[in-house]
């Protein structure tokens, strides 16, 4: 036992030091809380983005297929008004999104089995009157029986920014979805164009963050295949991207099936 002033001494001490780690503790929640917000951000606004890019390409594609002389002020105003709101919008959620990180670790997905035929509908369902805008043509040649692991709303940010970026550089072309379960009971999905194709210096950087190409009228601000790639990894799985100039473009990305959860 120790009593008197060691007892006073060792309290002090023992205070001091429950103290400091409360202090710790509290700093390191902080710290934790600020980088998940941070993270929940992001992918809030990536949500966003979603909608916002594709209003952007429908304004876009109706300012070139209106007739010169069906257009008046007040259209061509108000496609002008649609247009500069959204690239202020798109402007403003980039600026936020500067100074965060990925979305992995704040998302916790529940992973049930869903049709991936069902789901590629009902994204070309949502992009069909853009695609109609542009005379691109949408194909779905997923077998109705495949079968993916994963959650309804990362599968279908996987397959909305990957057509819906197909779509907006393939004018007056064919963009495909095309799916298989190989032996190891994985689904390979394939995104296919024929489109304007990537360049070579640029294919290497396609994953990366605010790596943008092509016409700012067609140009969203660089997180649509970052995050892509995000999720396909967050599926445990992969994806590449293969391109030629003038001939399109092939994104190629693997995800659990049936029997591989």
């Amino acid at each position: 036992m120790v009593v008197g002033k060691a007892a006073r001494i060792v309290k002090t001490i023992f205070d001091q030091a429950v103290g400091r780690a409360i202090k710790a503790f509290e700093t390191m929640m902080t710290i934790e809380l600020r980088h998940r917000h941070e993270e929940h951000i992001a992918f809030l606004l990536h949500d966003l983005r979603t909608p916002l890019e594709a209003m952007s390409l429908a304004t876009t594609l109706l300012d070139r297929s209106l007739l010169s002389d069906a257009k008046n002020s007040a259209i061509t105003s108000a496609l002008s008004v649609l247009r500069g709101n959204a690239e202020r919008l798109n402007d403003r959620i980039g600026s936020v999104l500067q100074g965060t990180k990925g979305i992995g670790r704040v998302f916790e997905p529940q992973f049930s089995m869903l049709n991936l035929r069902e789901r590629v509908e009902k994204m070309m369902h949502d992009l069909g009157p853009i695609a109609e805008l542009s005379d691109t043509q949408l194909v779905n040649e997923v077998p109705a029986d495949i079968e993916v692991f994963s959650e309804t709303r990362l599968l279908d940010q996987i397959i909305q920014n990957l057509l819906s970026n197909a779509v907006k550089f393939t004018p007056e072309g064919t963009v495909i979805f095309r799916a298989r379960i190989e032996a190891d009971a994985a689904v390979t999905c394939w995104v296919i164009d024929t489109g304007e194709g990537i360049a070579p210096e640029a294919l290497e950087k396609v994953f990366e963050r605010f790596e943008t190409e092509g016409p700012r009228d067609r140009r969203g601000i660089g997180l649509g295949l970052t995050i892509v790639k995000e999720i396909v990894e967050l599926h445990g799985g992969e994806i590449s991207v293969s391109s030629e100039v003038g001939k399109g473009t092939a994104f190629k990305f693997r995800i659990p099936g049936p029997s591989s959860e």
